[in-house]
């Protein structure tokens, strides 16, 4: 991978479905890089469990400023 990035690590993001072997080869090789979760994944991975989540957790990802998150992360909402 290291040829197709460059030097340039720090501007390099990687999104991954919590695969902990990726991660963990991502961070030895690219320590700078920045490692994100894919929240399709992580929405599909907890909706068995909590049935509801999905609605209110894409509201959630989707708050890009700070107050608008506070308030959506006070204001669960029902999955209809």
């Amino acid at each position: 991978m290291e040829p197709l990035v460059g030097r340039h690590p720090e501007t390099l993001t990687i999104l991954s479905d919590k695969q902990n072997r990726l991660i963990n080869v991502v961070k030895q090789v690219f320590p700078g890089a920045h490692v994100r979760y894919c929240m399709r994944h992580i929405v599909a991975n907890k909706k068995t469990r909590h049935k509801g989540l999905d609605s209110f957790a894409w509201v959630v990802s989707k708050s890009y400023k700070n107050a608008l998150f506070r308030k959506n992360m006070k204001e669960p909402r029902e999955e209809k």
